[in-house]
């Protein structure tokens, strides 16, 4: 309780959002949640508005990419996330701290240790952005690794450190996919200029 002073906040830099415009025609896009967290197609949503109308999908059992296209549908798009990892310091450093009070040098110097060294936390995500256009004869893959790093000082818990950095990371991940996306061309009918499943 009286550490409660000393009690961290996760703040992380998060990547910059890509800038897509609007082509002649507006795009009529079907957005499909894979596995991962949700922050992970809600930000995919988000990003793609400027190129048209954007909505949320949830398949049915079986429901393929092609079966979305019946939908009055132009593109059908699906974001995965799936390998994640965390790594992160907290836990070590909360059981030197306890024992510092405990046993030791008591509260005063547990205060002091805990600003001197930093925690951090650190998400890494592997996903898939895969697009169809609704006609064509495949869907292409997009796949990128994002990683998230956040420090500071302060008393932080590992799983709360967890929890607050994953939506970030999902972010992150959502917004390396659909810059990579764009940059091959992957956004525009017909536009594809890199080979299928490179980042």
């Amino acid at each position: 309780m009286l550490l409660d002073g000393c009690a961290a906040t996760v703040a992380p830099h998060v990547r910059d959002a890509p800038h897509l415009s609007a082509g002649a025609a507006s795009v009529r896009i079907a957005v499909i949640q894979g596995e991962g967290p949700t922050e992970l197609s809600a930000e995919v949503r988000a990003l793609l508005s400027p190129l048209g109308s954007v909505a949320a999908h949830a398949p049915s059992a079986g429901e393929s990419l092609d079966d979305v296209c019946r939908d009055a549908v132009d593109l059908v798009v699906r974001v995965s996330a799936r390998h994640f990892a965390f790594a992160s310091n907290a836990a070590e450093r909360n059981t030197l701290f306890i024992y510092e009070s405990a046993v030791i040098v008591g509260l005063p110097v547990t205060a002091i240790s805990s600003f001197a060294w930093p925690w951090y936390g650190e998400y890494i995500m592997d996903g898939d952005l895969e697009t169809l256009w609704c006609g064509s004869a495949r869907a292409a893959h997009t796949l990128q690794t994002a990683s998230l790093r956040a420090s500071g000082s302060g008393i932080i818990a590992q799983d709360t450190l967890q929890r607050d950095l994953r939506p970030h990371a999902a972010v992150t991940l959502a917004r390396a996919l659909v810059e990579s996306a764009a940059g091959c061309g992957r956004l525009e009918k017909g536009g594809e200029r890199c080979a299928n499943g490179t980042q």
